[in-house]
């Protein structure tokens, strides 16, 4: 089995999370929200920007307990707004996308010119070889 498939058991930080989420569970969330309707969590601090913002356009944030945030599937009208939506870790997710993009152009453009540099020097090299050549058959023939 893959190890992202695993479920990780055992250990502090195991026990840890059971912690927090059953505290979350056990309190009361609010007017209409039963605790029993948070399904997802994250902590923000160690989740990547990727993930941070599927979760915040996909789930609707219910509460916040220690390191982490507990979310719930949203209704019809919410899953249009959070669609809609353009959380802070969507715009860094896209600033990063587009660093990594300019940063392989760059790579790509320093590549391209230490070849045609290459590519001149060879050529240089190709037709003093052959002047030199040609003067050889030059002398050759006298």
């Amino acid at each position: 089995m893959p190890l992202a498939q695993r479920t990780p058991r055992g250990g502090d930080r195991w026990r840890r999370a059971l912690a927090i989420a059953g505290e979350a569970l056990a309190a009361p969330v609010g007017p209409g929200e039963p605790s029993a309707d948070l399904r997802y969590f994250m902590n923000p601090a160690i989740t990547s920007d990727r993930n941070a913002c599927r979760f915040r356009k996909e789930f609707v944030p219910v509460i916040g307990v220690g390191r982490h945030e507990f979310f719930r599937g949203p209704t019809e009208a919410e899953r249009k707004a959070l669609a809609a939506s353009d959380p802070v870790e969507c715009k860094r997710q896209r600033a990063a996308i587009e660093l990594k993009k300019k940063l392989a152009e760059a790579a790509a453009k320093k590549a391209a010119a230490k070849k045609a540099a290459e590519k001149a020097v060879a050529e240089k090299r190709r037709k003093a070889l052959a002047a030199k050549a040609k003067a050889k058959q030059k002398y050759a023939v006298k």
